[in-house]
């Protein structure tokens, strides 16, 4: 049996095999000469195929300072960040604080926040 790479391998019972040594290799027919390389010191050699049948809800991000921000779409294919559809709130390498947000026509819109410190408040700076 020969093992189609472009296409994920069936394992087989009590002979699949996978080796670890100066790598990481799989030999789902058993054949270890013609195993597939996974892992290396060269780093990760993935195929299209390893990821066939993933489905992520979503993607988690998280900034050098422990901020998490969250990508995810809708039942309808509109992209969702941290749960908001219309505004997200966003950092630029400043520092200065931003709101973002997208009109009906597709237009991007980025609102500077500038605190009032006599209302303690935040207002947004076109």
């Amino acid at each position: 049996m020969t093992v189609n790479w472009k296409k994920r391998p069936n394992l087989i019972d009590n002979v699949s095999a996978i080796g670890v040594g100066k790598a990481i290799y799989a030999a789902p027919d058993g054949d270890k000469v013609n195993a597939r390389l996974l892992v290396a010191a060269d780093g990760f050699h993935m195929l299209p195929c390893d990821f066939e049948g993933l489905l992520l809800e979503s993607l988690s991000f998280a900034t050098m300072s422990g901020n998490q921000y969250v990508i995810s779409f809708d039942d309808s294919g509109n992209m969702i960040i941290n749960g908001n559809h219309k505004e997200v709130g966003l950092t630029s390498p400043n520092g200065t604080k931003f709101i973002v947000s997208v009109d009906d026509e597709g237009n991007l819109k980025a609102t500077k926040e500038v605190s009032d410190a006599t209302r303690n408040t935040t207002l947004k700076q076109s």
